[in-house]
């Protein structure tokens, strides 16, 4: 397994760049396909694809919940504008666009 490409991985999604990380998983995937037909030890290209795969799913979970709680925020700014008869805005860049 190219150690470059899951490390490629791990950067996209500690970024928050899950586009990119899609379409790198999707490169390690082929490369994880043909190290099981062809390479010596299957077992551990699976073991390390897990590895992989849950630390991904901790990360992006992280990144979810933290993103709900920048929602509950604002709607909660929200509300309490309103009762004051005061629009909202956010705070220059506390809000970030994301496509899981």
């Amino acid at each position: 397994m190219d150690p470059n490409l899951s490390s490629a991985v791990r950067r996209a999604v500690a970024s928050g760049e899950f586009t990119r990380a899609r379409h790198l998983w999707e490169q390690y995937a082929l490369q994880c396909r043909e190290e099981m037909r062809h390479g010596p030890n299957p077992k551990g290209a699976l073991e390390e694809a897990r590895q992989l795969m849950v630390w991904c799913r901790q990360m992006t979970l992280a990144a979810r919940a933290q993103a709900q709680a920048q929602l509950d925020n604002l709607a909660r700014r929200t509300r309490v504008a309103a009762a004051y008869g005061r629009p909202t805005t956010p705070p220059p860049g506390s809000i970030r666009a994301a496509r899981y």
